[in-house]
């Protein structure tokens, strides 16, 4: 009888323990990035300069050269663009990016490439430039939040 006390002791413990962890697991991964938006300067005119040679070669001809959109190719500017991503971060742009573009070669961009064409988005939609360049890794874009409005002041 103690051996199955214990035992059932334990599964309770392990039980509460895990419960516990996924709470706080969900809350972390639920909650919005504090931090900066893409009002906050995240990028540089440097950054969005190469973007823009690069969005040229690989994008413009589905996406257009003012990122207007063609035919099937979404717009990547402008209100429905940024009401599309408003409220998400640079982190899930970038990964959408990266997975599925360009069309004839998904996959293929380096992640500092991504930085540069992203920069090159931001710069093109309004967005203000800063003096330190877009990290392009994951973990720095989902800190950035995307908001199509300006918010208050701090």
């Amino acid at each position: 009888m103690v051996a199955s006390v214990n035992r059932s002791s334990l599964v309770v413990i392990v039980g509460a323990a895990l419960w516990a962890l996924s709470a706080v697991l969900s809350g972390v991964s639920a909650q919005a990035p504090a931090g900066r938006t893409v009002w906050d300067g995240v990028y540089t005119e440097e950054q969005a300069k190469r973007g823009s040679e690069l969005y040229t070669k690989a994008c413009a001809s589905c996406h257009s050269e003012s990122l207007t959109g063609l035919e099937s190719a979404p717009p990547l500017t402008g209100e429905q663009f940024n009401g599309n991503w408003s409220g998400t971060t640079l982190g899930e742009l970038a990964e959408r990016i990266r997975i599925s573009m360009p069309a004839d070669m998904p996959g293929s961009l380096s992640r500092p490439q991504l930085g540069d064409l992203l920069a090159h988005l931001l710069k093109v939609d309004g967005f203000p430039a800063g003096t330190t360049p877009l990290d392009p890794q994951a973990v720095a874009l989902a800190q950035i939040r995307f908001e199509s409005v300006r918010p208050a002041p701090r």
